[in-house]
This record gives structure tokens, sequence and C-alpha cells, in this order.
């Protein structure tokens, strides 16, 4: 017996996965470019479950009044019936008589034999069994429980899909369930879709799974609350978990550094982040802390999950270990050249202050990148004397970033001759031009561009589309090109209630660009930005949507100036960036060596807030 589900949207947003109907598969939802998405802080998670939570508890009390008025049968069904409507009605009658410990095996029974007989199609559905076999643990506050046994349930008849994704489930409502993290260890790595069985000791360890968090078993006949033992902290939690590891004879002390963390990346991708934290960890102790991009991904999720342990005394050591780890890496893998050649100094796309300040005579290499992103660097409160640290982490991501851009096939693509194009040329191209536009009596505007996947309804565009009908078309021409896709018009109708800030962008500057086309290729973009004669070019994104933005492109150099601004509040480390828009409070002066660029000030906050000047703005209103 395999049970379909389908998943329901809302806004293109998929809702929790507790029923057949509203069911999701969270393994699939997820791709490499997933993890940028999934790792959000932990307040927003919290908000989105009890959102997720509340929208099922109004759905199962609908349904709960809907059937409130059938008719009940006096007749009692054995459990190990096999008429499912026979059963499905026992389910019916001991709710109402608010009986749902025994209530609830009943109606999984009615679910389990709904194919069995086509005339149940008729009589029944499987939605309407299983949503009050869930709102009986709701009533006893055992909710957890039942996704818990749904997830055991399903790897014991080999449905692994649908038990990783219930069991996902289960661990993103509590985290420390210990019931649930044992059922995790014990089907970690085993493929039970394949029709094969799992050998009889971990057979027998999820069938005790099962039977623990089944309510009407007479021994659980208990308050759930105690059956799960009452853990300090996460730190006490997953020190007796990793007991438990130590002791099982299934563990994974077989595992190298490298397939743990190949483990745990499989894990981070579903957005398992429990067991993907588990696998770092273990990856990197394992390795004697040499794997450090493991050491430094479980310290990461670790901030995500709030595992801060006692009085933050495990936050203080992870952000030790990021700084012990990046300081290691910029003394193996960072070099500078005090005397670069003309040439160095072109393939390095250097700007030209580089020429002529004491910062900028000395290009700075990177062999590989440091194992803490750049974003995530942002957000690590390191001390003041090690804030250094995050500069080093963005020059090497900079370094890199157009060498990987163009990886593919496990090898790098030679760069086309010709790039990146020399900044010199372009100014004295550009100020050749400014002088005959002078001796002719006129002045041409300067083209503006800006690059970013962001032209769309995301808050960046929120914050800063009407900001560009405040440019004064007499001093500027301004181009927009933009890689992201327009907003859906069903989107714009709908939610947007008919307000497009991309067409609003469209309608105010001098060209928009559409350059998807331009997506995986940074060199086409490059030479395309290029070919329009841009004399300084603002890119909003830095590295604050991996996947999405414009990687190494600006390495290449298409416009003489070139400047980072927006999304990205930290310095971009890369020399091929000549300034910064920024604040004093953002930037004070006294920081100027964290960052590789030259600061632009404006007089009050970086950041563009157009916002202010919406005419469709409306006073707070709870008429929605």
């Amino acid at each position: 017996m395999s049970l379909k589900f389908r998943t329901r949207t809302t806004n293109n947003s998929s809702t929790l996965v507790v029923t057949p109907s509203l069911a999701r598969n969270r393994s699939a939802r997820l791709g490499p470019s997933g993890v940028r998405r999934q790792m959000r802080a932990a307040g927003f998670l919290a908000v989105a479950s009890a959102v997720q939570v509340w929208i099922l508890t109004c759905t199962l009390y609908i349904f709960a009044l809907a059937n409130d008025d059938q008719p009940l049968s006096d007749h009692y069904t054995p459990i190990n019936s096999n008429d499912g409507y026979s059963t499905f009605k026992e389910g019916l009658r001991l709710f109402q008589l608010e009986e749902f410990r025994d209530a609830a095996p009943f109606f999984w029974r009615a679910v389990l034999l709904y194919d069995k007989d086509p005339s149940n199609a008729g009589l029944y559905s499987v939605d309407e069994a299983f949503l009050p076999f869930l709102k009986c643990h709701m009533k006893i506050d055992a909710f957890t429980d039942g996704l818990l046994f749904i997830a055991a349930e399903s790897y014991l008849r080999g449905q692994e899909e649908m038990g990783a994704t219930y069991l996902a489930q289960t661990l993103e409502r509590d985290a420390n369930n210990h019931y649930g993290l044992t059922l995790s260890r014990l089907v970690d790595g085993v493929d039970m879709s394949s029709g094969s069985v799992p050998n009889a000791r971990r057979l027998t360890k999820i069938k005790e799974i099962r039977d623990r968090v089944d309510i009407s078993n007479p021994v659980n006949k208990k308050s759930h609350l105690e059956k799960h033992q009452v853990i300090e902290t996460v730190d006490d939690f997953w020190s007796q978990f990793m007991v438990e590891d130590s002791t099982s004879s299934d563990d994974v002390t077989d595992h190298s550094p490298e397939e743990l963390y190949n483990l745990a990346t499989t894990h981070f991708n579903a957005g398992n982040l429990v067991l993907a934290e588990q696998r770092f960890e273990q990856s990197c102790v394992k390795s004697g802390y040499k794997l450090s991009v493991a050491c430094t991904t479980a310290v990461y999720i670790r901030t995500n999950l709030c595992m801060w342990g006692r009085r933050g005394s495990r936050f203080d050591n992870d952000m030790k270990i990021i700084a012990q780890v990046t300081e290691a890496e910029a003394k193996m893998y960072r070099s500078i050249e005090s005397k670069p050649d003309p040439d160095q100094i072109r393939d390095a796309g250097l700007g030209h202050h580089a020429l002529h300040n004491g910062r900028g005579r000395s290009i700075i290499y990177w062999q590989r990148g440091t194992s803490v992103h750049p974003h995530m660097m942002l957000g690590y409160p390191l001390p003041l004397e090690q804030s250094i640290l995050k500069r080093y982490a963005a020059e090497s991501m900079a370094s890199l970033d157009e060498i990987r851009a163009r990886f593919a096939d496990n090898r790098v693509a030679d760069r086309p001759s010709g790039l990146p194009y020399d900044v010199g040329a372009m100014r004295e191209k550009f100020v050749d031009q400014h002088s005959e536009q002078l001796a002719r009596g006129v002045s041409e505007p300067i083209k503006v561009g800006f690059v970013a996947c962001s032209f769309n309804s995301k808050a960046v565009l929120y914050l800063s589309h009407d900001m560009f009908r405040f440019f004064d078309p007499e001093v500027v021409e301004i181009h927009v090109f933009s890689l992201g896709q327009p907003d859906n018009p069903l989107f714009i109708k709908n939610t947007m209630r008919g307000v497009d800030w991309r067409q609003r962008v469209i309608d105010t500057v001098d060209h928009f660009h559409d350059v998807r086309q331009f997506h995986n290729d940074h060199i086409g973009l490059a030479r395309y930005i290029h070919s329009n004669s841009i004399q300084v070019l603002i890119e909003w994104d830095g590295y604050a949507r991996q996947g999405e933005r414009a990687a190494g492109m600006m390495a290449l150099r298409p416009s003489p100036i070139q400047i980072l601004h927006q999304e990205f509040l930290m310095t971009s480390g890369a020399q091929y960036i000549d300034y910064i828009v920024t604040d004093k409070t953002v930037s004070p002066i006294q920081l100027e060596e964290l960052y590789t660029e030259k600061f632009i000030y404006l007089p009050h906050h970086f950041f563009s807030k157009g916002h202010a000047v919406q005419n469709e703005l409306l006073p707070p209103s709870h008429e929605y």
C-alpha cells in the first residue's frame, strides 16, 4: 500500500506537511541554492512554524465541525477489522466520546485500509481519516508524537521518502526530541525504498520507537511530557546523544571525515539541519579539525538553531573556532605581490586609485577561499581586533570569484583574451570624449549602470525603486541590467494589488536591459555592459544572493569605475571595486583598513528608502 501525497500552495508557498492534502517533500524542495534560503534567523523559523501550526489547527477544527453531525454506529468495530469504513466510523464514535487515545488507531487503520477496497472511495477519503488521527494527538498535546509515529510507520513499510518528510517535521517542531533524533540516526544513510529490509536490530529499534510514541499503547497512557527526558540545555542533550551513538553497533565510526561531510551536506540540502550539524561536527572532529569547512559549517548551523550552550559558552567557543580557522587559512593561502608589473595590475582588474595610493600598489592573491563564506562572516560578532578576518573572507571570495565562474565539467575554462578590460585605456577614452565635448560647448550625461538580480518584488527594490526618478537626466543616463525574473502577472494583480515595482523602474530609467540570458555567462554579461560604454557601474548584490548574482562579472572590469551599494553590508574584498556607498555609522573612517574600497558617504543612511515618497502608502490599518 502506498499513500500518494499532494502539495497545496498559497501565494507561492507550500504549507506544513502534516496531512495527505497538505504534504510537501522537504528533500525535493531545497537544492544547493536552497542552502542560502533555508539558513534563516531562528526567530523567523519560529514565527513561520507557529503560523503553519495555526493553519493546521484551523483546518482540523473546521474538519471536526463538519463531521460533528455524522451519525454514529452503536456497534463496536474491533481494531483488527478489515472493513475500512466500519473502522473509520468507530474512530468517529470514539472521537466524539473524547476517547482520543482509543480513536487514533482506528483512524490510522482506516487510512491503511482505504486502498484495499475500491468501494471505500464513495464512503470516506484518506483525508477524512488522516486529519482526525492528527487531531487526536493535538487534543492530548502530543502532536509531535503523531508525526513521529507516521515517520516510523513509513520507514517500517519501506516508504523512505514519506518517512523522511514526517521525521523532518518532527525535528522542526522539536529539535531535541529524543525519539526523533534516535530514529534519524537509525535511518541515516539507509535506503529502504529499494525494498531491502534493514537488519533485525535496526528494525526492532524502529518498532520500539513507533510503539513508544503510539498514544494508544497502554504503557504510554500517561502525560506524554513524562515520556521525554527534561534537558536543561541543548548541550546536555547532545552529550547524552553522542554517548548513545558511540555504543551503537550501527554508528558512523567506519565513515571517513569526507564521507561524513558528504552525508552532512545531503542533510543540509534537505533542510535536516539538526542531523547536518551532527555529521559536520563528527567530520570536523574525526579529521582532527583539519577539514575546516566541516567545522565552520557546523558552527553556522548551531548559530541558526540557537545552540549556544550554557550562558553562551558554546557560542563563545564557536566564535573562537571561526577566528582560528580563518587566521590559519590566511597564513596558508593569502599572499601579497608588493611590486606588481603592469600586466599583473591589468589582470587583477585594479581600479584607477590602485595605481596612485599606498593601498593599491600591492596585489592580493588567494590560493583558495576561506571556509567561512563572507555572508556568514558578516553576522559573526568577532572582537574588534579580529575584524580584519571579515575582510579576509571577502578577499578570498573576490580573488577566486571569476575563476569559479569559469569552472565547469571539472575544469576551469580559459579566459578569453582582452579580459579583464584595461581600466587605464577606458579612462583615457572617456577623458578624451569629455574634452572633445567641452571644446564643442556640449556636455553629455555620464552613463551610470546598475546591475542586480533583484529587480522584482524583493525588499531591496521596495526600498529603492522610487530612487531612480530623482536622477537628473542632464547629468546622468541611467542603465539597469536586470538578471532576475519579472514577477508573475497574477502575483502583481492579487498580492501586490496591481503595483509592479519592476515596471516603475522601467518607466523611470533611460534604458532597462533584461539580461537574463547572461545569468550563467559572466563573460557575455561583461561584454554586453562594456558595449554600452558604461562609465560608472554600481553592483547591488555583493555576496548576498549566491547562485543568483552575477558571479565573476565585476572582476572582468566592464567599467572604469565600479561601486558596491545596498545589499552586502561589508567590504567586497575586491581590488576591482573602487568605491562602496556607505555611511559613517556602518563604516567609520577609523575602520578604513577593513575595506578594499574607498568610502562614498551618504549624509544620513547608506540605504535608499524611496518608500517614503510612494503614493500608495496608507496609514497602518487592520484591513487587509
